[in-house]
C-alpha cells in the first residue's frame, strides 16, 4: 500500500512536470513563429527600402548627366 502511495506521488509529480514542459513547448513553438514572421517582415522592409535606393541612385544618375 505504501509502495502505491509512493509510486503515484511519483507518477503525479512527473505528470506534472511533462505538463509543464509541454507548456514551455507550446509557448517556444508561439515565440518561433512570432519570430520567423518578424524576420519576413524584416525581409520585406529590406526589400522595400533597397528598391526606394535603386530609385533614387537611378534618379541622382539622371540628374547628374
Amino acid at each position: 500500500s505504501q509502495q502505491i502511495e509512493e509510486s503515484t506521488t511519483v507518477i503525479t509529480t512527473q505528470s506534472a512536470g511533462i505538463g509543464a514542459a509541454e507548456m514551455v513547448l507550446v509557448q517556444l513553438r508561439l515565440t518561433v513563429q512570432s519570430l520567423e514572421m518578424d524576420l519576413d517582415l524584416m525581409r520585406n522592409l529590406e526589400a522595400s527600402l533597397e528598391n526606394g535606393l535603386r530609385e533614387v541612385e537611378a534618379c541622382y544618375a539622371l540628374q547628374m548627366e
